[in-house]
């Protein structure tokens, strides 16, 4: 009984392996390096000046570190590039002022980032 549950199992770890095993061989393909990208140009707002930004952050504010220092760090890159361009920090405490404040400012800014 011992040898037939010790087959048994071995077994089962062969079929686990197997199941974990690729079906079709993976074959190189060559990728063409392109050292230029064609990025669409960004549309203009009405009255032909940069985009307003404002950034929706938690309340560690936008040099926690983390997602909202890289979001920001992003959104000045983006200015550098742009110069006509805003960006305005808007620190909530909870979701409930974060709404409040994204329903406030939406028609002022041109893009709002959360």
């Amino acid at each position: 009984m011992k040898k037939f549950l010790a087959l048994a199992l071995v077994l089962a770890m062969i079929f686990a392996l197997g199941a974990c095993g690729t079906k079709n061989p993976t074959t190189e393909t060559d990728i063409p390096d392109t050292a230029e990208t064609d990025t669409p140009a960004l549309p203009d707002t009405e009255d032909g000046e940069g985009l307003k930004i404002a950034i929706v952050t938690s309340p560690s504010g936008v040099d926690d570190g983390s997602f909202n220092q890289d979001n920001y760090e992003g959104i000045l890159a983006f200015i550098a590039a742009n110069p006509g361009s805003t960006v305005n920090p808007i620190q909530e405490g909870d979701i409930n002022n974060s709404v409040n404040a994204v329903a406030e400012i939406i028609a002022d800014y041109d893009v709002i980032v959360t």
